[in-house]
């Protein structure tokens, strides 16, 4: 029979906002598109060095592997968190959001990932409604 994973110890606040900082300063290398053997290898080598500096910094011993999954959870929520709060501003048209609010951990992801300044789309010149209407009068 197969064995149960062991479930590790739940990250603290801080101990969530001290990778986020340590990616922040490899995003360059972390962040990168490209996918090749090299790009993997650079990748694997950087979370090593980011799971050595989270050990001293926090005096916990993670895993790489442990560190870059916990990245991936929140680098998730905040695209959950940035698309939540854009669904309220295009549901209340523009004006204030009254249920959600992005957390101080998705605000420092999402500067990292560059998706606040892409989900924000009311800064945009061109409206939606101008280009649908543009592309369904193309048609006809």
């Amino acid at each position: 029979m197969s064995e149960r994973k062991v479930r590790g110890k739940t990250f603290s606040l801080l101990e969530e906002h001290i990778p986020i900082d340590l990616v922040d300063s490899m995003k360059h290398i972390l962040e990168n598109k490209k996918s090749d053997a090299d790009t993997w290898k650079e990748k694997a080598d950087a979370w090593e060095r980011l799971a050595e500096k989270f050990a001293a910094q926090s005096g916990i011993e993670r895993t790489w592997k442990t560190l870059r999954d916990k990245y991936d959870h929140l680098n998730k929520k905040t695209r959950s968190e940035f698309a939540a709060e854009k669904l309220e501003r295009y549901r209340t048209g523009g004006g204030v959001a009254s249920s959600t609010s992005v957390s101080a951990i998705s605000e420092k992801i999402g500067a990292i990932i560059q998706t606040a300044s892409t989900l924000d789309s009311f800064n945009n010149v061109y409206n939606n409604f101008l280009i649908c209407s543009i592309s369904t009068f193309d048609r006809r």
